[in-house]
């Protein structure tokens, strides 16, 4: 039974140590006062588990309950040799939340609204009308798995900003007027150990939302 425990843990831990958490910085300053920003950067946060079968899942959370709601989401995969051959595989829609894959045949430009230069979108979901609704509103989450080529590591992509995640949100700041982008933040080296409180958090999510 001792062994038993022993490698359960040891099972634990390798998953943990391929998972890490992500806050976002505002690109944009639509919001005079600076609440839409501060808001963004303190209520989303960016999930990713990595396997080394070549799949990821990225859950992005609106950890918060002030006013705003994630639109859509953006994937910028570095150009590299061989290619990453970074693929949506599927969205995951939890309880309230209705994203479909933005075809960028179909949109222009095909970036992250109001993107900064360095960011070119690869692949794009975004929340279906009315987005509002079906956006990721306060205490919702939406989780995409993707497929990678398992010759790159994609957290250390991701660690050292060669791979980037961009989300677009609507209805912040007063009366909801202000629309916002973000791109995810490179972590410290201390904070990609991830806290009791905040894998607490996720897990309660997943395990009463996803199905």
């Amino acid at each position: 039974m001792k062994y038993l425990v022993v490698s359960i843990l040891l099972a634990a831990g390798a998953m943990v140590a391929q998972a890490d958490i992500y806050s976002f910085y505002s690109i944009t300053a639509n919001d005079p006062s600076g609440t839409s920003q501060t808001v963004g950067e303190s209520q989303f946060f960016m999930d990713v588990t990595a396997t080394s079968s070549g799949y990821a899942t990225f859950c992005f959370t609106n950890t918060g309950s002030a006013s705003s709601v994630i639109t859509e989401i953006y994937f910028d995969a570095p150009v590299a040799d061989p290619s990453l051959g970074f693929e949506l595989v599927d969205i995951i829609n939890n309880f309230g939340v209705t994203f479909g894959e933005i075809d960028h045949r179909q949109k222009t430009p095909w970036n992250l609204p109001e993107g900064s230069p360095g960011f070119i979108a690869d692949r794009g979901i975004a929340a279906e009308a009315p987005s509002s609704q079906n956006g990721i509103n306060p205490h919702e989450h939406l989780c995409v798995e993707v497929s990678y080529d398992t010759s790159y590591d994609l957290l250390e992509l991701l660690e050292n900003g060669s791979f980037q995640v961009g989300i677009h949100a609507q209805g912040l700041g007063t009366g909801g007027a202000y629309s916002e982008s973000f791109i995810n933040n490179i972590p410290e080296p201390s904070s990609l150990m991830l806290s009791a409180t905040t894998m607490a958090f996720v897990g309660f999510l997943r395990r009463k939302f996803l199905i």
